[in-house]
Formats: structure tokens, sequence, C-alpha cells
């Protein structure tokens, strides 16, 4: 009886982790957050204030990579008054091909960082997101690239116990 009681509280502990199209990379020092925030599929926090998040897009319209990214920059650029700083092409845990865009933005006197990663796989659209200060960010640039580089999408083969990028 203990033995499936035990079972049980397992498979649904890591339900909500099996629902998810994709697997994150949570760096070390971050927490993942469960703030019933709607508008992520995930959300990871750092002490020093830094945070990243994954949203899942369902990409009806057909849009290739080339499309969301400039569509996702000129929504950031045009309508938000970001500045983009850099583009570059990175590639994720399952080789994957995606977009990276970095944008800066003042916010009262300190310069912030608002990094985009892009990753189209079938018929989603996996939009990486991770701000904080410029400084904070480029402290920690190494745990941030592992959150958007060891990012994994499920592609059907199941992946049990290998949350966290493992």
């Amino acid at each position: 009886m203990f033995k499936n009681a035990l079972w049980i509280s397992l498979v649904l502990a890591l339900a909500p982790v099996a629902c998810r199209p994709f697997i994150p990379a949570t760096p070390p020092g971050f927490v993942e957050l469960d703030d019933n925030d709607k508008s992520y599929d995930y959300r990871a926090t750092h002490p020093d204030g830094l945070v990243t998040g994954v949203r899942v897009i369902r990409n009806s319209q057909a849009g290739d990579l080339s499309f969301w990214t400039r569509a996702v920059a000129n929504e950031l650029r045009l309508g938000k008054g970001y500045r983009l700083v850099s583009e570059q092409a990175i590639t994720n845990h399952d080789g994957l091909a995606g977009r990276l865009l970095e944008f800066g933005h003042d916010e009262g006197k300190a310069p912030h960082v608002y990094r985009v990663g892009l990753y189209l796989h079938r018929h989603d659209l996996f939009v990486l997101e991770q701000g904080g200060t410029r400084d904070i960010v480029t402290a920690h640039a190494k745990e941030l690239d592992q959150a958007l580089l060891g990012f994994s999408v499920k592609t059907g083969i199941p992946r049990f116990f290998s949350y966290n990028g493992a």
C-alpha cells in the first residue's frame, strides 16, 4: 500500500513537468517559480534579480523562424521602445537551430538587458525570455546561456527524470 502511494505521489509531482512540450534547463542558483502566472509556461529566478522564462506559442500561421525573429524584434523595438543590441544564431540541447535577440532598455538610472531566444519546432514557437540589469546579466551570462542552450524540446521520446537538462 505504501509503495503504491509513494508511486502515485511521484507521478503527481512530475505531472506538471511531464505535460510541458519542453524540458527547461534551470541554471545553477535559480529556482523555479510556481507563481501561477499563466502568461508563462515556465519561470525561474535568481536571488540577484534575474529571471528566465519560457512561453509556448502555437504557430498556427506556419511562420518560419525568420518571420518570428523579425516579428519579435519589430514588436519590441517599435512597440515597446527596446533597442536591438545583437542577434545571433543559437542551437539548443537537441541540435535545434534558433535565434537569440538581445535588447537594451533603460529603466530609471540602470540599463537593463532583455534577451529573447526563439526556437521553432513543428507547430510550436518556444520563446525563452531573460532579463535583468546589464551588470547582473553580464555577471551571470554563463548561467543564462545554459538556460538557452540546454533547453530541450520533447520530441515524443519519454525523458522522465531528465528535468533540469540532465
